[in-house]
């Protein structure tokens, strides 16, 4: 069973610049006004705790223990990253490190990881 622990310093919300209703558990980043929209291939971005239409506010991870929607397998302490349907994958070369897997996931499932995002690029 897959389990989430955030720490509250570790959530914020910001508006919704899109429909993110089918987005929970997906990558999300700022657009250029500074709202919520879905995360490309390899994007830096956090992840989103709920499902927000456009103009609503939206919650979304900063960091920690998270879960977030597998687009391919992935194997424990894989490094992860954003596809470009806003899923996490196992990092390819050149993506954003947005933190490593703690137990294993199959595509589909719900994926647990240590959230951290960052500017570091897999090798």
């Amino acid at each position: 069973m897959t389990t989430t622990r955030i720490h509250s310093a570790f959530l914020d919300s910001k508006t919704a610049g899109a429909d993110l209703t089918g987005h929970q558990f997906k990558f999300v980043r700022f657009s250029s006004t500074g709202e919520l929209v879905a995360c490309g291939d390899g994007e830096v971005g956090f992840v989103l705790q709920d499902k927000p239409a456009r103009g609503q506010p939206g919650s979304y991870a900063t960091g920690g223990m998270v879960k977030a929607v597998a687009g391919g397998n992935i194997a424990a302490n894989d490094p992860v990253a954003s596809d470009a349907s806003s899923r996490v994958i196992r990092a390819a070369t050149g993506d954003c490190i947005l933190g490593y897997a703690t137990v294993a996931a199959a595509s589909g499932e719900l994926a647990q990881f240590h959230f951290y995002p960052s500017s570091v690029r897999a090798a």
